[in-house]
């Protein structure tokens, strides 16, 4: 039986509180430190978010919004102790995956080992979140991503053709990612929903205030705003901010 004196199981929570999540690390772009939340800040909406997606969906798939809930709440906690591990692997591995998700594991089980059945089902639901295994996976890595979006529309430095560029960059890799585990996983369907219908949508509205500088690459903006077209013409725009140099993140 675990220790029932949760004293250590509050600190560590009340580190998390405090841990600032920086969206990137290369000191030339990303959200300035002061703009940034904390891991409990931008855990608690990526949870709520992505029970608000879960339920809707639950009434068309086999997904359970409450442990959707419980793996948004979980799915970055460790880094309260590991701190931004992709951040910090993007910076030492630019051009790599994270080399550091081993870190933030063992900073969850830390964080969570003085309640066993936390850590349990912690452990559990973060193994599940990181495969993109299940349809709650998925709908947890969305909301992630949206919710990183409107980080940056707050807080990003730079122009706004920069942002833009990344912005859209990034969704192209996040879109083919998703497409991709959800074919592995057999949840094609949905995947291509949370892609076409939660992700895109919520980026490109996020984006809308930077509608002018789609007009500097000569962009059709309908085109681009429409998800049947949008994946092909963000590689077109994404060409065309390399060839006029604009920085990657």
């Amino acid at each position: 039986m675990k220790n029932k004196d949760k004293s250590t199981f509050l600190f560590h929570l009340k580190t998390c509180t405090r841990t600032k999540k920086l969206g990137y690390s290369n000191p030339e772009g990303g959200i300035h430190p002061s703009l940034a939340d904390s891991v409990s800040d931008h855990s608690h909406v990526v949870a709520l978010l992505a029970y608000d997606i879960a339920e809707a969906l639950s009434k068309k798939y086999q997904v359970n919004p409450l442990i959707t809930h419980l793996m948004g709440s979980i799915h970055d906690l460790g880094e309260g102790l590991s701190q931004d591990t992709g951040a910090i692997s993007k910076a030492l591995h630019p051009n790599e995956n994270c080399h550091l998700y081993d870190m933030e594991r063992t900073g969850l089980k830390r964080t969570v080992s003085e309640s066993q059945s936390l850590e349990e089902i912690s452990m559990s639901l973060f193994d599940e979140y990181r495969a993109y295994r299940t349809p709650e996976a998925l709908i947890v890595h969305t909301a992630d991503k949206i919710e990183g979006y409107h980080k940056g529309v707050m807080g990003v430095p730079g122009s706004s053709d920069e942002y833009v560029y990344n912005v859209l960059r990034i969704l192209l890799e996040s879109c083919e990612l998703f497409l991709r585990k959800s074919q592995e996983n057999d949840m094609e369907e949905l995947g291509s929903e949370l892609v076409y219908d939660y992700l895109i949508p919520s980026t490109i509205s996020i984006m809308d205030m930077y509608r002018s500088a789609f007009t500097r690459f000569d962009i059709d903006v309908e085109k681009l705003f429409n998800k049947k077209t949008i994946i092909e013409e963000i590689e077109v725009f994404c060409k065309k901010c390399e060839q006029r140099g604009l920085r990657h993140w």
